[in-house]
Protein backbone atom coordinates (compact mmCIF):
# COMPACT_ATOMS: atom_id res chain seq x y z
CA UNK A 1 0.00 0.00 0.00
CA UNK A 2 1.09 3.36 -0.90
CA UNK A 3 0.63 5.95 1.59
CA UNK A 4 0.39 9.46 0.32
CA UNK A 5 1.46 11.99 2.84
CA UNK A 6 0.48 15.40 1.96
CA UNK A 7 2.70 17.89 3.61
CA UNK A 8 1.01 21.05 4.76
CA UNK A 9 2.84 24.32 4.83
CA UNK A 10 3.80 25.24 8.34
CA UNK A 11 3.15 28.93 8.62
CA UNK A 12 1.92 31.24 11.29
CA UNK A 13 -1.79 31.37 11.80
CA UNK A 14 -3.46 34.61 10.80
CA UNK A 15 -4.48 35.28 14.42
CA UNK A 16 -0.85 35.38 15.55
CA UNK A 17 0.10 37.79 12.77
CA UNK A 18 -2.77 40.15 13.66
CA UNK A 19 -1.87 40.11 17.37
CA UNK A 20 1.80 40.81 16.54
CA UNK A 21 0.86 43.80 14.34
CA UNK A 22 -1.43 45.20 17.05
CA UNK A 23 1.34 44.73 19.61
CA UNK A 24 3.84 46.65 17.45
CA UNK A 25 1.34 49.50 16.94
CA UNK A 26 0.73 49.74 20.71
CA UNK A 27 4.48 49.74 21.34
CA UNK A 28 5.02 52.58 18.84
CA UNK A 29 2.24 54.61 20.48
CA UNK A 30 3.73 54.07 23.95
CA UNK A 31 7.18 55.17 22.76
CA UNK A 32 5.68 58.31 21.19
CA UNK A 33 3.83 59.20 24.42
CA UNK A 34 6.95 58.61 26.53
CA UNK A 35 9.03 60.77 24.18
CA UNK A 36 6.47 63.61 24.29
CA UNK A 37 6.31 63.70 28.09
CA UNK A 38 10.08 63.41 28.55
CA UNK A 39 10.60 66.45 26.28
CA UNK A 40 7.90 68.36 28.17
CA UNK A 41 9.52 67.41 31.50
CA UNK A 42 12.91 68.61 30.26
CA UNK A 43 11.54 72.01 29.22
CA UNK A 44 9.77 72.52 32.55
CA UNK A 45 12.87 71.48 34.48
CA UNK A 46 14.87 74.06 32.56
CA UNK A 47 12.32 76.76 33.46
CA UNK A 48 12.56 75.85 37.14
CA UNK A 49 16.35 75.95 37.23
CA UNK A 50 16.40 79.35 35.53
CA UNK A 51 13.85 80.94 37.90
CA UNK A 52 14.38 84.53 39.02
CA UNK A 53 13.11 86.12 42.21
CA UNK A 54 9.62 87.57 41.60
CA UNK A 55 10.07 90.11 44.42
CA UNK A 56 12.99 91.95 45.99
CA UNK A 57 16.35 90.40 46.81
CA UNK A 58 17.30 91.40 50.38
CA UNK A 59 19.69 90.28 53.10
CA UNK A 60 18.62 87.44 55.35
CA UNK A 61 16.60 88.81 58.29
CA UNK A 62 15.31 91.88 56.44
CA UNK A 63 12.15 90.27 55.10
CA UNK A 64 8.79 89.48 56.72
CA UNK A 65 7.37 87.53 53.78
CA UNK A 66 10.05 85.41 52.03
CA UNK A 67 9.54 83.48 48.79
CA UNK A 68 10.91 79.98 49.18
CA UNK A 69 12.83 78.36 46.36
CA UNK A 70 16.12 78.47 44.49
CA UNK A 71 16.56 81.53 42.30
CA UNK A 72 19.52 82.23 40.05
CA UNK A 73 19.64 85.92 40.99
CA UNK A 74 19.78 85.33 44.77
CA UNK A 75 23.30 84.88 46.09
CA UNK A 76 24.58 83.57 49.42
CA UNK A 77 23.41 85.64 52.37
CA UNK A 78 20.37 86.96 50.52
CA UNK A 79 16.76 85.81 50.18
CA UNK A 80 13.87 86.53 47.85
CA UNK A 81 11.23 88.69 49.54
CA UNK A 82 7.59 88.95 48.42
CA UNK A 83 6.80 92.19 50.24
CA UNK A 84 8.81 95.31 51.00
CA UNK A 85 11.61 94.73 53.50
CA UNK A 86 10.81 95.62 57.10
CA UNK A 87 12.21 98.87 58.49
CA UNK A 88 15.66 98.84 60.04
CA UNK A 89 15.74 99.40 63.82
CA UNK A 90 18.22 102.31 63.36
CA UNK A 91 15.80 104.03 60.96
CA UNK A 92 12.94 103.63 63.44
CA UNK A 93 14.94 105.06 66.35
CA UNK A 94 16.15 108.00 64.26
CA UNK A 95 12.61 109.08 63.41
CA UNK A 96 11.46 108.45 66.98
CA UNK A 97 8.07 107.19 68.06
CA UNK A 98 5.14 109.46 67.31
CA UNK A 99 7.10 111.91 65.16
Amino acid sequence: MLRSNRLKAQGLPLNIVIIAVIGIIVLVILVAIFNFYSVKFGKETKNITEAVCPGDVVRIGECDDPVFGKFKDVGPGYICCKAKPKQQSSEQSASGPGK
